[in-house]
């Protein structure tokens, strides 16, 4: 019967979060709304957000699977690629990415609203991960196709690194104005602090993700998987 409910559970589930995945592609909006923490905990935790009447917001728990899930497809995408360095423990990969996450998430929400951005945190957050992910599962998928037609035969992951960081950057520049335009500039006009923010979220993932890799290139071993 477990078996019965395990082989039902996953075609449902995987149809869901693909499905959450091109919609985020086709319209990257805000799929998973934060939620209010119960009145026992506000006083707990406190995020300042787009109502600043309200404390205690948190992330939607269906967002954090659609995260874990990203890691873990992104994760196998990478791990059967060509010449890819090897991977360890799933754990250590979902804690790590997910930190990576929201250190850039949190860099975006900064830079929006440095520039005069009006979008709360919990919301920016939220969104920034839902792209986050779904950039990354297509990055890998890419980079795979890529390394299996053009690059098998090379002795190191250099080419493969390119396609992947450029997939990603491509995607970022495409996708994060239209993810956070309407949550952070609402009017219609363009305003130069849009731009700004765009230009140096961009510039700030593209810089730690170079990062990342160049200790994948130091370190062979590098048990991690790109962000």
């Amino acid at each position: 019967m477990d078996i019965e409910k395990m082989v039902a559970f996953f075609p449902h589930y995987l149809s869901e979060y693909l499905s959450i995945l091109f919609l985020t592609l086709q319209k990257p909006t805000l799929r998973f709304t934060p939620s209010e923490l119960p009145k026992r905990e506000k006083d707990i935790i406190y995020v300042v957000g787009e109502h600043p009447d309200k404390t205690g917001i948190k992330l939607n728990p269906k967002l954090i699977s659609f995260v874990i899930l990203s890691i873990f497809i992104g994760s196998i995408l990478q791990g059967v690629t060509p010449n890819h360095p090897p991977l360890k423990e799933t754990p250590t990969l979902v804690i790590t990415v997910i930190a990576i996450w929201l250190l850039i998430s949190t860099a975006f929400f900064i830079m929006f609203r440095f520039f005069g951005g009006k979008g709360g945190f919990s919301d920016t957050i939220s969104i920034s991960l839902q792209l986050l992910s779904s950039i990354y599962v297509i990055a890998s998928l890419v980079t795979l196709i890529a390394t299996a037609l053009f690059f098998a035969n090379d002795r190191n992951f250099g080419n493969s690194f390119l396609v992947y960081l450029a997939t990603q950057v491509v995607l970022l520049v495409i996708y994060l104005p239209l993810a956070l335009k309407e949550l952070h500039f609402p009017s219609t006009k363009v305003k130069i602090g849009f731009i700004l923010a765009i230009v140096l979220s961009v510039t700030f993932f593209l810089f730690l993700v170079i990062n990342i890799i160049a200790a994948t290139q130091i370190y062979p071993s590098y048990p991690y998987p790109y962000p």
